[in-house]
Order: structure tokens, then sequence, then C-alpha cells
């Protein structure tokens, strides 16, 4: 008896825990929109932070190869159609 009265506290107590570690936890869901925001802006840093301290000519190479890898990887990415994709790039390439 003493055995099942602790099997059943230890339950309760399993249920406690996890139901206030849930309420502790809370996720943060970002919208579509959100979400295409920050990839954008992470693809204008990176490009960035990539082309600064190079010649004109390393700069140009280096330009040109990153708007194309970021082109592909957008066209895989479930958030950009094809058109929305030729806008990134093309504004990406006007910024930088």
């Amino acid at each position: 008896m003493l055995g099942m009265a602790i099997s059943v506290a230890g339950f309760l107590l399993i249920i406690l825990i996890s139901y206030l570690f849930s309420k502790m936890i809370k996720k943060q869901v970002k919208s579509k929109v959100q979400k295409r925001e920050e990839i954008i802006e992470n693809y204008k840093q990176n490009l960035h932070n990539c082309l600064k301290d190079l010649s004109s000519k390393e700069y140009e190479e280096k330009k040109i190869s990153l708007l194309s890898d970021i082109s592909k990887e957008l066209d895989r990415n479930i958030f950009f159609d094809k058109s929305e994709v030729r806008g990134i790039v093309q504004k990406l390439a006007d910024e930088s």
C-alpha cells in the first residue's frame, strides 16, 4: 500500500513539474513575414561583411559570386517564390 502511494505521489510530482516547466518556457513563434525579413536582413549583413575591405576587382567578383549563391539558396526557400527572389537579389545588388 505504501509503495502505491509513493508511486502516485511520484506521478503527480512529475505531472506538476512538467506543467510548471511548460509554463516557464514560452516559445516565440515567428510569423512568415518576420521570418522572411529576418532571412533578408541576414543576407544583407553577410553580404556587407564579406565585401568590406576588398579591392574593387575582388569586390565585384565576390559580390557576383555571393549574389549567385544567395539566389540559389532563396530559390530553395519555401518563403519566397521566383519573382520575389529576383527582386530581393536585385535589391541586395543595388544596396551593396
